[in-house]
């Protein structure tokens, strides 16, 4: 099924195969009050495995689940405690959806995340200070990352979703996960993109050559689910470079912000969550 065939839940618990999820309401945008998704209204029993049982109905149902993250939740150090929430920006709307993705479907990865390096470097290009942030890498872009190929096993995957911190669940008609950010009309990254074709086209990438999948989206923070791990500090490297062009900082599990590639591609070498803070 794909989005076109998909609608937004009516408020209520919804069943969606094996998995019922609780009372819940569609979250209007803060314009035209229109409909965006639909939100549990409390924490989601067992949150992890029921977004993967709801990530695997996806091609049935037509929904993507994503976690819910909320302002409120990003403490001062930059940690979001995912631990359930309210408030900003799904429950006050704060949302511009656009259900065109032909911006992000015309933008090439390649070009969108080495004029995103650029734009992460000051103006000084040939500041050799700059290089303790790009290391091992120079100043220019390094190129995309080839394709890592090894995916988690069963029970990788089973961890990780059970490590996930309680939260609400939305749900979101789109064909793809990547896609959620336009649909729903995140403004995380407004201080940075116009809009949010840049980052769909980034994550959509990550998908096709990582298995990384959009899990949670907050206030200014994306969190993913990578089913192809870098396995190898070289790829990690490779990786860590598109990752710190697309954001401002890159949260570890305790919630430290890094800030420079070799930084990140230690952080990330067999690691299923990436976790991205953005301004």
């Amino acid at each position: 099924m794909s989005q076109l065939d998909a609608s937004i839940p009516p408020d209520g618990p919804v069943q969606l195969g094996p998995v019922l999820l609780p009372d819940g309401k569609q979250i209007v945008d803060w314009e035209f009050a229109e409909p965006v998704l639909w939100s549990s209204l409390d924490v989601v029993p067992q949150t992890g495995p029921t977004w993967l049982k709801l990530h695997e109905l996806h091609s049935l149902t037509g929904l993507v689940p994503i976690l819910l993250g909320f302002l409120d939740d990003e403490d001062e150090d930059g940690d979001e405690d995912a631990g359930g929430g309210e408030g900003r920006p799904w429950d006050s709307g704060e949302l511009e959806p656009d259900a065109d993705l032909s911006e992000a479907d015309q933008l090439d990865p390649a070009e969108v995340i080495a004029s995103s390096w650029h734009e992460s470097l000051d103006e000084e290009d040939d500041d050799p200070e700059q290089l303790e942030f790009t290391e091992p890498f120079g100043l220019r872009f390094p190129g995309l990352a080839p394709a890592t190929e090894e995916w988690l096993n069963a029970d990788a995957v089973a961890a990780a979703v059970d490590s996930v911190k309680s939260a609400r669940i939305g749900l979101i008609p789109a064909s793809r996960p990547a896609d959620v950010l336009q649909l729903v009309g995140f403004n995380g990254a407004v201080n940075r993109y116009d809009s949010p074709a840049p980052l769909v086209t980034a994550l959509r990438s990550w998908e096709d050559r990582f298995g990384a999948v959009l899990l949670e989206v907050g206030f200014a923070h994306l969190r993913l689910l990578v089913q192809r791990p870098p396995r190898t500090l070289d790829q990690a490297q490779a990786i860590a470079a598109e990752l710190w062009a697309m954001c401002d900082e890159f949260w570890t599990p305790d919630g430290e912000g890094l800030t420079t590639v070799s930084e990140i591609a230690d952080c990330i070498v067999g690691s299923p969550f990436w976790s991205l803070w953005l301004d």
